[in-house]
């Protein structure tokens, strides 16, 4: 009896297994791009754009893009799906190919569906190849991927396709996302190791800056309890108000040192940064916490911030919520009184200390002059004792 059942269960086991690996197959793929300016690089975005097709069509061919390469490293997979020899086709898998920009908070509304029936023509043609968005929410992106899929019947694990030259999160990462992203971030949060994994990446490097592609697998998608997100009306721009010049790099307005400027500013949307920026060479950049105090001083309200520059350099205020931001530019001086005011007192501390040390030393004519008539009646007095 012990024997017919190990070979009964061996049969279900042979027929089970199968039906499991296939409930596992992945054939749904989400590609986010990140669209902030940074990324302005033509040919190596069309290089990605290409890459990508390639790889959700399991035919990629890496030595066919000069520069491009797979980075390895620990906690990446050496068999990564997608990038291995035996990389699977999403496309006559019958999935579906979602492309997401992200950048500012509300780009990652823009998403489409790829038509699969015709992949080539609609991937190109949906890929974003505009990049200027201010900002860059790689977390809520990540998030808003899974809510789509979630509210579009996707279930089990997906692939996620992240391009990006770094994907940082913005503004140091201290962000206020409105009601409803917030609500998702939270609710679909993707940081759990359980929950995503990085599974591969191919990356070009020019100078400095890398560009990398990102293959993660998510999941499983929950079943949605979220409204999905989409905003009826435009935002109106965040907007510095009472300070209409400045705009310019090439006009910045003049401030003295220690003299406090206000900035005031309306169209908010959440949570507002101000970033101070000084310029170092043809670039502004960000001043590290630790020398912050020496540069300026900060306050900030509601609506408005007042600002103490310390150091006479040519500075960038910027004020910034989660989708726009408005900048001006200043050159902090010292007053030209306050700059000659030293110099005078030095001046007079020397020419006082010159007058004092003649009053004080010796008269050298007065001397000379009693040495002579001392000689002399010496002399009168030598001639009368002959």
């Amino acid at each position: 009896m012990r024997k017919v059942v190990i070979i009964f269960m061996a049969l279900v086991g042979c027929l089970v297994y199968p039906i499991v690996i296939k409930a596992q197959e992945i054939k749904d793929a989400f590609v986010l791009v990140d669209v902030s300016g940074s990324m302005r690089y033509a040919q190596i975005n069309q290089e990605a754009k290409q890459i990508i097709s390639c790889m959700l069509q399991g035919n990629l061919s890496l030595s066919n893009y000069q520069g491009w390469s797979r980075v390895t490293g620990i906690g990446l997979d050496s068999n990564c799906p997608l990038i291995s020899g035996n990389a699977p086709s999403l496309v006559s898998a019958g999935g579906k190919v979602c492309i997401m920009p992200f950048g500012n908070m509300e780009r990652v509304e823009d998403y489409k569906f790829v038509d699969m029936s015709n992949f080539n023509s609609s991937f190109n043609s949906l890929f974003p190849m505009s990049f200027k968005d201010r900002f860059t929410y790689i977390t809520l992106a990540k998030a808003y991927a899974v809510n789509v899929a979630s509210h579009n019947g996707i279930s089990g694990m997906i692939y996620m396709i992240i391009y990006s030259d770094g994907a940082q999160e913005c503004m140091n990462g201290d962000i206020g996302y409105p009601s409803p992203y917030r609500q998702i971030v939270d609710y679909f949060g993707t940081c759990k190791d359980s929950f995503c994994q990085k599974k591969g990446i191919l990356r070009k490097s020019v100078g400095n800056k890398d560009f990398d592609i990102e293959i993660w697998t998510m999941g499983p998608i929950p079943i949605s309890t979220v409204t999905e997100v989409k905003q009826t009306s435009e935002k109106k721009n965040i907007e510095i108000s009472n300070q209409p010049k400045g705009k310019s790099t090439k006009a910045p307005v003049e401030i003295n040192v220690k003299e406090p400027i206000t900035l005031k500013w309306r169209n908010a949307d959440g949570k507002v940064n101000v970033n101070v920026q000084r310029k170092a060479g043809n670039k502004y950049t960000n001043i590290l916490a630790k020398d912050k105090a020496n540069y300026y001083t900060l306050e900030k309200k509601a609506n408005s911030a007042s600002i103490t520059f310390y150091e006479a350099e040519d500075y960038r205020i910027i004020v910034a919520d989660g989708h726009s931001r408005d900048e001006r530019y200043f050159k902090a001086i010292v007053p030209i009184g306050s700059a000659i005011f030293p110099f005078i007192i030095v001046v007079l501390l020397v020419i006082g200390g010159v007058c004092l040390w003649r009053l004080l030393a010796p008269n050298k004519s007065i001397s000379n002059d009693n040495q002579n008539h001392g000689r002399k009646v010496s002399d009168e007095n030598s001639d009368n004792g002959w």
